[in-house]
């Protein structure tokens, strides 16, 4: 009896020793679970810290870079294009930047936009790693072109009995012809100036004016949102943009554009504008030939910006039949609707008349024909400036564009980001 009782006991010593050892490897594994999870959020905190401090050290290389090719006019001589620059020393890491040209040359043309890439550095040997970029072009003035009412690359010619008034200077950097015309402003030619019904000044063999370089359009496509060419209606060959409103609140063919920039892929066909009110900024590309017909109004979002930017030629009537340099609703549609108010008042009606003008920078890198009397506010520039017989241009310059330049417009020695380029690329 005394052995089977002494047996009970010791199973039951046993299973208490079991139970004290499995509590015991549990709270052990636990605190070590504890533990290790602790080390794992620790390591995490550094390494977020780090990533944050990677970025910053980023963005201070890119500061440090625009500070440096500021106080150096003569940058785009002494850097490589896309050569790393040496490092800099930060409180918390390091930082090493470069600029690339995408045509291979800083060197080749003082208008190019480059893209400015920075990395940032920091951590033992150097392990995180974060890198920014953020497109840069020329800062400091708008370009000389930007100070002429009308500028042509090469030459002007106004036809016989047409008129050319209003206010600012007309400049070309070939020559200006008004033979039997009458030109009421003051006229500036890097080559002659023929004709004799000048109301203003002449002045042949002056300095040639700069115009845009070949990455005008880059920041308006960039931040731009594009509507499909198949959007449009199709008719005969060409296309039309018709009965329609832009602008920053309104975009018909799909999500409006905060800037107020559209841009279109022409694909090489014509493409015509009419009955038509833009508010922003409108750009087409590839376009052989573009023609503003019947009436249309168009005005840039911000006084020193675009309105109208063309890659191809561009030709201009603004003057309709019976009704002249108006933009009427008759009825048919209604050009100031909720989201594109005129002068600050929308409607609902369609019983309305707006001026037929363009108001801001009109830009064409091939030909711009007058082909009916036509008003433009601000500036009118384009390989060459052709002014129909019997014809009337109305210019009225403005120099806000000059003095704060839109992108794509700048010119000097020094640079500036271009707005919302800002970009993380790489940890």
């Amino acid at each position: 009896m005394a052995t089977l009782q002494q047996d009970k006991s010791q199973r039951r010593g046993a299973s208490v020793y079991v139970a004290v050892m499995g509590v015991a490897t549990i709270v052990a594994m636990s605190a070590i679970t504890t533990s290790t999870i602790g080390r794992l959020a620790l390591r995490d905190n550094r390494t977020q810290a780090e990533l944050t401090q990677a970025e910053l050290n980023a963005r201070s290389g890119i500061e440090h870079a625009l500070n440096w090719m500021n106080r150096n006019p003569d940058w785009r001589q002494t850097i490589g294009n896309g050569v790393d620059q040496p490092a800099v020393l930060l409180a918390e890491g390091k930082t090493a930047w470069r600029v690339t040209d995408a045509d291979g040359s800083l060197q080749d043309d003082p208008r190019d936009h480059a893209v400015l890439r920075a990395e940032g550095l920091c951590g033992l040997n150097d392990r995180t790693v974060a890198v920014m970029e953020v497109d840069i072009e020329p800062a400091g003035r708008g370009l000389g072109c930007l100070d002429s009412a009308v500028h042509a690359d090469g030459d002007i010619y106004v036809g016989s009995r047409a008129k050319v008034e209003g206010d600012g200077t007309v400049t070309a950097n070939n020559d200006i012809e008004a033979v039997s015309a009458t030109f009421e402003l003051d006229a500036s030619a890097a080559g002659g100036v023929s004709g004799s019904d000048y109301k203003g000044s002449k002045a042949s063999d002056q300095s040639e004016v700069e115009s845009p370089g070949e990455h005008a359009f880059d920041w308006y496509v960039r931040r731009g949102t594009q509507i499909e060419l198949s959007s449009l209606t199709h008719w005969f060959g060409a296309y039309y943009l018709e009965y329609q409103v832009l602008g920053r609140g309104l975009n018909p063919f799909g999500e409006a554009n905060p800037h107020g920039v559209y841009w279109i892929d022409c694909e090489g066909h014509s493409v015509r504008l009419k009955n038509l009110r833009v508010h922003g900024t409108l750009v087409l590309l590839n376009s052989p030939d573009a023609y503003i017909e019947n009436t249309v109004l168009m005005q840039a979002e911000a006084a020193n910006y675009p309105v109208l930017m063309i890659e191809g030629g561009l030709r201009i009537d603004l003057n309709r039949f019976l009704v002249g340099r108006v933009l009427p609703e008759g009825l048919l549609f209604n050009y100031n609707p909720p989201g594109a108010p005129y002068e600050g008042v929308s409607d609902y009606d369609a019983i309305d008349f707006y001026p037929a003008r363009l108001d801001g920078i009109v830009y064409a890198t091939g030909v711009i024909e007058i082909s009916d009397s036509s008003t433009v506010g601000g500036c009118l520039i384009g390989s060459d400036v052709v002014v129909n017989s019997n014809e009337t241009l109305t210019v009225e310059h403005r120099d806000y564009a000059a003095n704060y330049p839109p992108p794509g417009f700048s010119a000097g020695q020094g640079v500036r980001i271009l707005p919302g380029t800002w970009r993380r690329v790489g940890r």
